[in-house]
């Protein structure tokens, strides 16, 4: 995610993500929370102190939740990393979907395009993006019998 795109709505919409190590294309911003739900018993790459050594490098001073109990992940219906929910000033969902329609074997740019129209919307008082795209990324991992229910 673009600073610049984060300084545009810098304390107006607050905006969650759902990261893991392996996606730096967020940048620092006092309105990004994370909430990092992987389990990290079975996956102790995805442990909270590799997302230190991970934001260090990346420049990310944000703070991220972690969700040990994967309950935050439940609630949220999260289903990959990242999962992106921008809350207005009223702590109402005002969008969940993707970043931007880049992926990691396409040839799309990263913009964001996506997240920062759903700001824009947000902040001018119009309705919401529709349809609003999902997320594309890994799935959560899921602690053995943690799994949603569909």
């Amino acid at each position: 995610m673009s600073l610049k795109l984060l300084n545009e709505a810098r304390q107006k919409p607050r905006l969650v993500t759902k990261p893991n190590v392996a996606c730096p294309r967020l940048s620092t911003s006092r309105l990004v929370r994370f909430c990092y739900s992987n389990d990290i018993a079975r996956y102790p790459a995805d442990a909270p102190e590799k997302m230190i050594e991970f934001a260090a490098q990346h420049g990310w001073t944000f703070p991220y939740l972690v969700d040990a109990d994967q309950s935050v992940a439940h609630a949220y219906v999260a289903a990959c990393t990242p999962d992106f929910y921008l809350f207005d000033g009223e702590l109402k969902l005002a969008y969940c979907g993707q970043f931007d329609s880049s992926r990691p074997r396409n040839s799309q740019p990263v913009t964001g395009a996506d997240l920062r129209e759903a700001m824009r919307r947000m902040l001018a008082g119009e309705p919401p993006i529709d349809p609003q795209r999902p997320s594309s990324g890994c799935g959560i991992k899921w602690k053995p019998g943690n799994e949603p229910k569909l």
